[in-house]
């Protein structure tokens, strides 16, 4: 198997990570409460401002869903209230997970344009099975939904660690919801990261509130997780990479996919998002291509191949971005956000979208106002914990937008049937960081539509 490892950080064991946590909460204390005096910046705040090739409210691709390209931001304040002075953001004390539970059903009314968690189910999965030209109707009993999650900073141990990952409230959130409103039993879901470890609390909080789930991790060396087995041969990619080309088994036997992915930079992508968290499902990963620094637009991104692939992008009926927290790089803690309408507070959000390429664009429009910009990104929180360049971050959602025709002029064709992809969603950014509004919004229904649902 080739290297599950993003990147080659120095091992950190769990007292040196407690060390750590307390050393970050303590530098979160001085940089809030004396300004830039005592804070420490990142020196990378001569990077260029990201600006959108194509500028704002000009939709390139197809918009996907039963109300085409609309994305659900459910925001409630009060629903992540980390004090950064105790404890970790994961923290059950940290967050309120009945609000959390209440934003996600919230979200998948408003996506499925239904007024109950049963009804929206039902709607998702017929038109997904429609779409798919699966079995008519909405879910059957028995059919396995597979929830992939990020826990990329989980690569070293079963230690827990505090950087930033999907937080396990919004993945019980999901669980809750499939469970009462779609009647999904506890056994037919499956909680993964085939290429990371599942440590304790994450397992923890979700197992005892779901004992029946199956978690399926890259090691399956603590009680509770199995470890990830892989069917091969699955993918064909448009240009020959370094790229694995086997897929979990719990994926390829799943009827379903949802994907939760957590809003942060990346040092090689400028954002980490959907795309991004298929590398997970992956037995092997090249960075090359998508360092769409050095690459810029219009060339060959193998994230589009996973977006549009069968067994991943093809089979995810949900995209959920967790905003709960957010930060500017893929290792490091959360840090307050500053703009409207946050102003110096946790993002507490969910996103959420039939159409990846769609949550991806509106998630990438509130990093990049968010941190592109800012010149007061902390550093010593953690190894790599530097602010990230987003030039050209959505260089893939361009290829993927247009996937059947893309500007690379690359054929994807990703499931070996030498059938080319078609548009996997709708790309645009916002006319503006106080208005957050999309052409959807005010306009022919061409582009995405951002509904903001407040708790």
């Amino acid at each position: 198997m080739k290297s599950n490892n993003d990147f080659d950080p120095n091992f950190i064991s769990r007292k040196s990570f407690l060390r750590l946590l307390g050393a970050a909460s303590s530098f979160f204390l001085i940089h809030k409460n004396a300004a830039g005096a005592l804070a420490e910046t990142s020196g990378a705040d001569d990077f260029p401002p990201f600006i959108p090739r194509e500028g704002a409210n000009k939709p390139i691709g197809v918009p996907k869903g039963i109300m085409p390209g609309r994305v659900a931001w459910s925001w409630d304040p009060k629903a992540a209230h980390w004090n950064e002075g105790t404890g970790t953001w994961w923290d059950a004390s940290s967050n309120d997970q009945a609000k959390i539970d209440e934003m996600i059903s919230r979200a998948i009314h408003s996506i499925a344009n239904e007024s109950s968690t049963e009804k929206s189910w039902n709607a998702l999965c017929t038109f997904f099975n429609q779409s798919t030209g699966g079995a008519a109707g909405g879910y059957g009993r028995g059919e396995k939904i597979a929830i992939k999650v990020n826990l990329n900073n989980d690569r070293t141990s079963y230690d827990d660690t505090p950087w930033i990952n999907t937080s396990p409230q919004v993945v019980n959130a999901v669980i809750r919801n499939l469970v009462r409103g779609a009647g999904v039993r506890e056994e037919d879901i499956t909680v993964f990261d085939s290429s990371r470890y599942i440590t304790p609390h994450f397992y923890d909080y979700v197992h005892g509130a779901f004992p029946g789930v199956v978690f399926v991790d890259g090691y399956g060396g603590l009680p509770g997780r199995n470890k990830a087995t892989w069917t091969p041969d699955r993918i064909s990619y448009a240009v020959k990479t370094q790229c694995g080309t086997s897929v979990p088994t719990c994926v390829v036997e799943a009827k379903y996919l949802i994907n939760i992915y957590a809003a942060k930079g990346h040092p090689s992508t400028g954002v980490t998002l959907s795309g991004k968290n298929h590398y997970g499902c992956i037995d092997g990963r090249e960075h090359s291509y998508i360092k769409v620094k050095e690459k810029g637009y219009d060339h060959y991104n193998p994230l589009v191949d996973l977006m549009g692939h069968k067994d991943l992008g093809g089979k995810t009926i949900l995209n959920v971005c967790d905003m709960l927290y957010g930060c500017y790089h893929s290792d490091a803690l959360p840090i307050k956000w500053k703009m409207t309408p946050f102003k110096n507070a946790w993002p507490s959000s969910i996103l959420m979208s039939q159409d990846s390429v769609a949550n991806d664009s509106v998630a990438l429009d509130f990093l990049t106002t968010e941190f592109s910009p800012r010149t007061d990104i902390p550093t010593g929180v953690n190894v790599k914990g530097k602010k990230v360049e987003m030039t050209n971050c959505d260089a893939v959602l361009h290829e993927a937008a247009q996937a059947g025709e893309p500007p690379s002029g690359i054929v994807y064709a990703p499931n070996g049937d030498g059938l080319r992809l078609k548009s996997l969603g709708v790309h645009e950014h916002w006319n503006n960081a106080e208005e957050k509004k999309y052409s959807g919004n005010t306009g022919p229904k061409n582009g995405i539509e951002l509904l903001l649902i407040k708790g």
